[in-house]
């Protein structure tokens, strides 16, 4: 057998956005390296500063690289028919699979984790990194952070597994054996090694085809096996794998459309074995309204069927308490914001102006003007940045991009476009698969968009 010891430099984390900016591979028999090949690689983008100081390659040393194009012929013919073998496997092999989809192929190899493999055949070791494991175990490292030496320390580190796998650990993770006899009745190994690592939802079905379960991952096919290979005898995800007789999917290629798809089916199909299907029920809203003196009221009820609120929360004692933080923030008045219960006569100091945190709203000694724009404020602590905008994505092909949609400070449904379409707002709708008004929905969104600044917005 044959094995691909790889390692790759990148422009930063993330597969679909980042490129590759150097790769080696040592072709390895089992007893020796039999081919090699080393590259720097043009990104074709700039290399953040980071990045630079990391691994000490300069924009000026890719500029007269080539590129992945140029090179990935002989990626391909040097990794065929070996297993793809890496420090932390998932990193180096999901950037060569994004590079080649890039290019319109299918990159796919049996893999091998000498991070996972390193834990069981010398357990309890303090540190299990590149670096630290190396001088644990007495292997040489040079140019530390360059694919060259990272990769051709993973050789060695490989080879001293092999030699102390006593228990036939290796072995076991290639044989597909080992796999098949973990799988419940009617489901064949070559099923699930045919499904797509891709971003996506995925659905198991039981013998009536009821779905039972449902989840959302960067890697369908992965995830899906991982299901079925690390499940514990008696458990409930044992009494669930015994359950399925059949997986089926839907690639969204974008990963926040994967986390709305899920949420939403999660809910409208209430499958026995997910413990969140009732986790996107917000019952209580904050609502707004103006007094016929201007002055924009808040309140806090309950939300009745397909009605619009700022602000939602599972609870009626979160909400009250997330509104009584941003009202004493940003110097609101109790009254005015629902949270005095006691019925005061108007001309009266709320509860908050005897604290001095009112400025006197509540008996006219400010502005409406000045109040309200202080409670817009405090609102768009909860609100989305604009009102109306489009959140631009990955797409199921490399030929496309998907829309998350936001209208009235409200998601309401998500597609996908062809790069070369200009995503006008007619183009959007005509497209859009469009969902029910839901709060958590919104949540999510929020989350992730603080979690991916760089994410490309379209207001209108």
């Amino acid at each position: 057998m044959k094995y691909a010891i790889i390692d790759i430099e990148a422009t930063g984390g993330s597969p679909k956005r980042d490129k590759i900016t150097e790769i080696a591979i040592y072709l390895y028999d089992g007893n020796q390296v039999i081919d090699s090949f080393t590259s720097l690689i043009n990104p074709e983008t700039e290399i953040p500063p980071f990045i630079r100081k990391l691994t000490g390659i300069s924009n000026d040393m890719v500029s007269t690289a080539p590129t992945f194009e140029d090179v990935a012929a002989r990626i391909q013919s040097i990794t065929e028919d070996a297993v793809f073998v890496a420090h932390n496997v998932q990193f180096d092999y999901a950037y060569i699979r994004a590079e080649f989809k890039r290019l319109g192929y299918e990159f796919r190899r049996q893999k091998l984790c000498t991070v996972k493999l390193s834990r069981k055949i010398f357990p309890d070791l303090p540190s299990y990194s590149l670096g630290k494991l190396c001088a644990q175990l007495e292997i040489p490292l040079s140019n530390r952070h360059r694919a060259s030496g990272d990769a051709f320390a993973t050789v060695k580190l490989f080879s001293l597994l092999r030699q102390n796998d006593s228990e036939e650990h290796i072995e076991h993770s290639l044989s597909r054996k080992a796999i098949e006899d973990l799988l419940p009745n009617g489901m064949t190994l070559d099923f699930l090694e045919d499904l797509p690592e891709e971003t996506g939802v995925y659905y198991f079905h039981n013998n009536k085809g009821n779905i039972i379960y449902i989840g959302r991952t960067n890697d369908i096919r992965r995830r899906v096996i991982q299901h079925f290979v690390n499940k514990t005898p008696n458990s409930k995800l044992w009494s669930m794998i015994q359950n399925t007789r059949n997986v089926s999917c839907e690639v969204t290629g974008s990963e926040l459309i994967g986390q709305i798809l899920e949420s939403y089916e999660v809910v409208r199909l209430k499958p026995k074995f997910n413990r969140n299907r009732r986790v996107s029920v917000y019952q209580y809203g904050v609502f707004k309204a103006y007094d016929k003196e201007g002055y924009l009221n808040l309140s806090i009820r309950k939300i009745k069927k397909g009605e619009k609120t700022t602000i939602a929360f599972g609870k009626q004692i979160h909400a009250q308490s997330a509104l009584e933080k941003a009202a004493k923030q940003f110097r609101l008045c109790a009254r005015l914001c629902g949270l005095e219960t006691s019925k005061l006569k108007k001309d009266l100091p709320c509860s908050y102006a005897k604290q001095r945190l009112c400025k006197g709203a509540c008996m006219g000694k400010e502005e409406p003007k000045s109040y309200n724009y202080r409670v817009h404020r405090a609102l768009s602590l909860f609100e989305y940045k604009h009102a109306n905008f489009m959140i631009i994505g990955e797409g199921r092909t490399i030929q496309e991009k998907s829309i998350v949609c936001i209208e009235d400070n409200q998601f309401i449904g998500f597609g996908y476009f062809e790069p070369e379409v200009e995503p006008t707002l007619e183009v959007v709708k005509d497209g859009l698969q469009y969902f029910p008004p839901n709060p958590y929905i919104d949540k999510i969104i929020q989350k992730y968009l603080t979690k991916n600044i760089g994410e490309q917005i379209i207001t209108y």
